[in-house]
């Protein structure tokens, strides 16, 4: 009986971990679950045999290993708290519905076989554990992510969810006789429930992709009013014009051949600096060059670019902006420690294939964690993991590469 509750909350504790973003290392966020599962079998096999393994010891297990694991689960995410408190009220929600739904089953169609219980209830959550493991898992954690606001309500609505399925699940197990309707209800109640998480998920990932959106709107607009401003100062040089010829007539009518070449060389000099940057045909990654032109110039850093980048991209401007700007904006924060910092990008379209490579300076070897470089920060890492998520989406790749004082990030996009 032990060993089958155990492989229920190895699977339990599994889960939580694929769902979970951790603000430490890996290795060390494995071995905070590991010693999380070991505390788990001392307590489930101390409770287990003082009760024995029946459905009110299920219920105590239940309510004080979620309080347990839900400590865990939020000092070791990233994030606000109440995303991760939806996160795990949500999966503790499916938790409960398995082990109702299991129980019932067992005692209805096999006459409260414990045996026959614990084979369902492990083949639901070895099942979810899959599913979470190989797509859900890394679904939720990247539409999660683009959420900043709102967490307050989902956070709400999961509680209150997560509360009621699992008082009315309690109520029902420990009804003296378990009929196929009961059986019939909680299922019932168990579809409901999935299917206001299929409808709050995909509010998130409409709210996601909407913030998305505004961020590339707010990009644009901020370089529309750029090269309004560029506009405007060219209007004031045309309409100063006339009075730098009548310098220049003055000086050509002396004969003042110098005076006029230096007039000339420091009025085509002040027209240059104003002028804006135009990279490539692509507007979304001009404005995210340009972007990090201005960004590198305000911080000491010199930026050179040459991005023959194309108007049509399979990528969306939204994916661009999250995939061009985090590799930028990761160029340019590593810059900050260095000597004579240097940021230069390559883009070339070769083979049917968009190829970009940035490089930037370092003033140490960057590490690696999960082929990923390991950001300095408690809650870094998540921009390059949305990165990964949007170029597999296309099937594109990004690789990395450095020396003693270069990083470089390759991105090899198809087109």
């Amino acid at each position: 009986m032990i060993i089958r509750g155990l492989l229920v909350y190895l699977c339990h504790l599994l889960c939580l971990y694929y769902l979970s973003v951790p603000k430490v290392s890996k290795e060390a966020s494995r071995r905070i679950w590991t010693s999380t599962f070991a505390v788990m079998s001392v307590f489930v096999s101390i409770l287990a045999v003082s009760m024995g393994y029946s459905s009110r010891s299920v219920a105590i297990l239940y309510f004080l290993s979620i309080i347990y694991c839900l400590a865990v689960f939020l000092i070791t995410s990233a994030g606000p708290i109440q995303k991760n408190i939806f996160i795990f009220t949500s999966y503790s929600a499916f938790f409960m519905m398995a082990v109702a739904i299991s129980q019932y089953t067992g005692d209805i169609f096999f006459d409260s076989d414990q045996i026959a219980i614990a084979i369902m209830r492990n083949a639901i959550h070895i099942a979810g554990l899959m599913v979470i493991r190989l797509h859900a898992g890394k679904a939720i954690i990247n539409v999660t992510n683009e959420i900043r606001t709102g967490w307050n309500s989902l956070a709400l609505f999961s509680i209150i969810s997560c509360m009621l399925l699992s008082i009315l699940a309690i109520e029902m197990m420990f009804q003296d006789e378990k009929q196929v309707y009961d059986l019939v209800k909680i299922i019932a109640v168990s579809l409901l429930d999935g299917s206001a998480y299929i409808i709050v998920f995909r509010m998130i990932d409409t709210m996601a992709k909407q913030t998305a959106a505004e961020k590339m709107e707010t990009l644009l607009k901020n370089e529309l009013e750029y090269e309004k401003e560029y506009i405007e100062h060219a209007r004031r040089i045309r309409h100063d014009a006339r009075h730098h010829s009548r310098i220049l007539a003055e000086y050509l009518q002396d004969g003042d051949m110098e005076s006029a070449k230096a007039y000339i060389a420091e009025y085509g000099t002040s027209f240059d600096s104003e002028k804006v940057p135009y990279w490539c045909e692509n507007k979304a990654a001009n404005a995210l060059i340009r972007m990090a032109e201005r960004h590198s110039e305000a911080s000491g850093i010199s930026f050179d670019a040459k991005a023959a980048i194309p108007e049509k991209l399979p990528l969306t401007d939204p994916e661009l902006a999250i995939v061009l700007g985090n590799v930028l904006e990761n160029a340019i924060n590593a810059c900050s420690s260095v000597r004579n910092p240097t940021i230069s990008m390559k883009a070339v379209c070769r083979d049917d294939s968009l190829l970009i490579e940035i490089c930037n300076s370092i003033a140490k070897p960057v590490q690696f964690e999960d082929g990923l470089p390991k950001s300095s920060r408690s809650d870094g890492g998540i921009g390059m993991k949305s990165v990964v998520s949007v170029l597999s989406d296309h099937g594109a790749m990004i690789n990395f590469r450095q020396s003693n004082t270069i990083f470089t990030t390759q991105l090899i996009i198809p087109l």
